[in-house]
């Protein structure tokens, strides 16, 4: 856990500071391990598991290929302008558009949505509920469609954000490594970060639900902004008004997500290739990735004009 801990720090730096940056001395390493939480008490979540995203009838078919061509995840179910794409290691990024299943996190064809892995669903719930979670829908189980052939189980619940969040139970291993023969052409084999905005009284409510309720370990704080981790290296990011300014940051409801490529400059071709448009340059922070290896990443405009992240981690899990 400690070698994520320090290594997140430094990726935080960089986040906040936009610039490339060397990490030396301590003072990294103790707010690292000196912000955790008690996982015992808390949620027991893993990773992130899942993105949706609603899109009018025109941006939908661009964006189904865009994710399926250009990102190279893999269909897994598909209807009528509604699709779920599979990362190697499980996570699950999907494509709603108007004729889409309704869900209450679906308000505007501009909507996203996250979601949570966790080890036990029900013991989830309880911990939630007692953080002030509210429940805004029943628990879907989809039989088989889990780890190993186990239910895959899911719920959805509105956080003192007010934004509905998921939390699931899918039974995946975080810790098991994706080969890089699993990934497609841009090398993406997991979703890797997230960010939200929020008011400034919705971000001291968000920090303490993320710690004490989540269970995510605060790995760098400054005013107005927290970055949290997840054990396989997810980054779980909370921006005040007074956070660092990055393009997907347009208002207090704004939500960002981000891929992990085993390669980023090969990512990148593969995007460009296939209509993404840069927004950043790309950002390096050295000896913050697996390994001691350098954290790169950037921001690109997709074609449905949200604003996501590719990153090179060198995390295989």
């Amino acid at each position: 856990m400690s070698r994520f801990l320090n290594r997140r720090s430094a990726i935080t730096a960089g986040l906040a500071l936009g610039v490339t940056l060397a990490v030396t001395g301590t003072a990294v390493t103790q707010a690292a391990t000196t912000h955790t939480t008690n996982t015992a008490h808390s949620a027991g979540i893993t990773r992130l598991q899942w993105t949706g995203v609603a899109l009018t009838s025109k941006q939908y078919p661009a964006m189904e290929k865009f994710t399926e061509k250009a990102l190279g995840l893999k269909v897994l179910a598909s209807s009528k302008e509604f699709s779920v794409f599979g990362a190697p290691n499980g996570n699950l990024f999907e494509l709603y558009g108007p004729k889409a299943p309704q869900y209450p996190w679906r308000t505007s064809t501009t909507s996203t949505a996250i979601g949570f892995d966790s080890t036990n669903l029900k013991t989830a719930g309880k911990v939630l509920e007692r953080h002030g979670a509210h429940w805004v829908s029943s628990v879907y189980t989809f039989p088989g469609a889990g780890a190993g052939g186990t239910d895959y189980r899911f719920r959805f619940f509105r956080a003192p954000d007010h934004r509905i969040y998921g939390v699931a139970q899918s039974n995946f291993d975080p810790s098991q490594p994706v080969p890089d023969s699993a990934t497609g052409p841009a090398g993406i084999n997991k979703l890797q970060w997230s960010g939200i905005d929020l008011t400034a009284g919705q971000y001291a409510k968000m920090k303490h639900f993320t710690n004490r309720a989540l269970g995510l370990s605060v790995l760098s704080h400054t005013t107005q902004f927290s970055v949290f981790g997840t054990k396989n290296g997810n980054l779980f990011e909370l921006y005040g008004p007074k956070a660092p300014q990055y393009p997907w940051r347009t208002n207090s409801k704004s939500i960002a997500m981000g891929f992990n490529t085993i390669n980023l400059d090969k990512a990148m071709v593969r995007l460009e290739q296939n209509g993404a448009k840069w927004v950043s340059r790309v950002y390096v922070v050295p000896g913050a990735g697996v390994g001691g290896t350098d954290y790169r990443f950037r921001l690109f405009r997709a074609p449905d004009n949200r604003i996501y992240a590719i990153a090179q981690s060198n995390a295989t899990s």
